[in-house]
């Protein structure tokens, strides 16, 4: 039991010391403990900015579209291949489909780039 109880407060609980840099006018400096405290004011001056709320619009705005355009596409896709009577052809799809979501772009992006440096020489 002791394993479980020093798990939770260690994870748990001692992260939770981070939160106070929040109500805090943290300098690095001075640590976590030698800042000013403020309370609730980096809070009010984040509520009272133009820009958080610009960015708070801009976030709902993403997501409505996201929920829009991008939430039908898998959908249509799934009733499309469900409709396919050949298994193995639906099995192609399905597998060109979901491969961008298991390779990492970065390495064929740095291939190409690496031949066209080559190629520039």
């Amino acid at each position: 039991m002791l394993p479980g109880v020093a798990y939770f407060l260690l994870f748990h609980y001692g992260a939770l010391v981070g939160d106070v840099i929040a109500f805090k006018e943290y300098v690095p400096f001075d640590g976590l403990w030698g800042s000013p405290w403020v309370g609730s004011g980096n809070f009010r001056r984040m509520f009272e900015d133009e820009a958080f709320w610009d960015a708070v619009l801009n976030t709902l705005w993403i997501a409505v579209l996201q929920l829009v355009f991008y939430f039908p596409v898998p959908l249509g896709l799934a009733l499309l291949l469900h409709t396919l009577t050949w298994s193995s052809v639906r099995r192609f799809v399905q597998s060109v489909a979901y491969l961008p979501h298991f390779i990492s772009w970065v390495e064929p992006f740095l291939r190409s780039w690496a031949w066209k440096a080559i190629e520039a020489l």
